[in-house]
């Protein structure tokens, strides 16, 4: 945990750090929401590669006048 969450991290007297499942479920509630912010609406069950691959065609085709190569 760092300092600027504003938890004090669980040490037991002579142990070293010790993590208790509310770190890990908290930890992984933040990972969630970092993931979420990057990657948005993505979806791992459908592949967008030929929604990108069309409208990118369509984007040079309407710039380039058809003239692509």
């Amino acid at each position: 945990m760092s300092e600027c969450d504003g938890r004090e991290p669980d040490v037991a007297a002579g142990d070293d750090q010790t993590v208790s499942m509310v770190d890990v479920l908290y930890d992984e509630q933040q990972l969630q929401q970092d993931a979420d912010a990057v990657l948005g609406a993505c979806d791992d069950s459908v592949c967008t590669y030929l929604q990108v691959q069309l409208f990118t065609s369509a984007v040079a085709y309407y710039f380039f006048d058809g003239n692509i190569d």
